[in-house]
């Protein structure tokens, strides 16, 4: 964990931080909270953030004399969650009715990881498709990948080989492999146990605003 609160850190500080996110890949934590970050330091992370595989939660709330982070920096967060698949929570003000978009790349991060954690290889389909084939190694040193959809993986290829030199009838995916496969449903509750949202103040009060 990396606690800069209250460090007066500008957007040429951000930059410098999304290099150093670009090379580290042991940072678990970033708190940024109450700094003066605007939307181009904001970017700047984001860029760091592409080759990155160890940051798990950023914050961003409560930057002085910068306006909420707009459209544009939702397209650049959403083109690093097109890579990064270890992000799994953004704190920060942001000022787009897109923000869901977001959201969703965050909540498929939080359950490849979900699956990771209950041991299942079925995770590689919910990578994104450039990933697939070969999946990120932050991924594949906790948890063999196993793809129920896509092209046979190594694991698939042992069991196929196993299951043929046996003496029982061979199948396609046994029971247990069909339980891995089921589709999964998070619901809001499961969602918030996993920490999964990005939290929007701007969402918050426009919601209250309607009302």
């Amino acid at each position: 964990v990396l606690v800069l609160k209250h460090c007066g850190l500008n957007d040429d500080a951000a930059a410098e931080i999304g290099a150093f996110l670009a090379e580290n890949q042991t940072l678990q934590e970033l708190d940024l909270e109450h700094n003066n970050i605007s939307s181009v330091g904001a970017i700047a992370l984001a860029d760091g953030l592409r080759a990155n595989t160890g940051l798990r939660q950023i914050n961003m709330l409560h930057q002085q004399g910068a306006s909420a982070f707009g459209e544009v920096c939702l397209e650049r967060y959403q083109e690093m969650l097109g890579t990064n698949v270890t992000l799994t929570k953004i704190l920060w003000r942001l000022q787009s009715r897109k923000s869901f978009a977001l959201t969703k790349l965050i909540t498929r991060n939080v359950e490849i990881w979900r699956r990771i954690a209950a041991g299942r290889g079925d995770y590689v389909d919910m990578l994104p498709d450039h990933l697939r084939e070969s999946p990120p190694r932050v991924l594949t040193d906790k948890c063999p990948p196993q793809s129920c959809f896509g092209p046979p993986t190594l694991e698939s290829q042992q069991h196929d080989t196993k299951a043929a030199t046996s003496d029982s009838p061979s199948t396609n995916i046994d029971e247990k492999d069909q339980e891995a496969c089921a589709p999964q449903k998070m619901t809001p509750k499961s969602v918030l146990e996993d920490h999964s949202l990005c939290f929007f103040d701007s969402d918050v009060r426009e919601s209250r605003s309607e009302r």
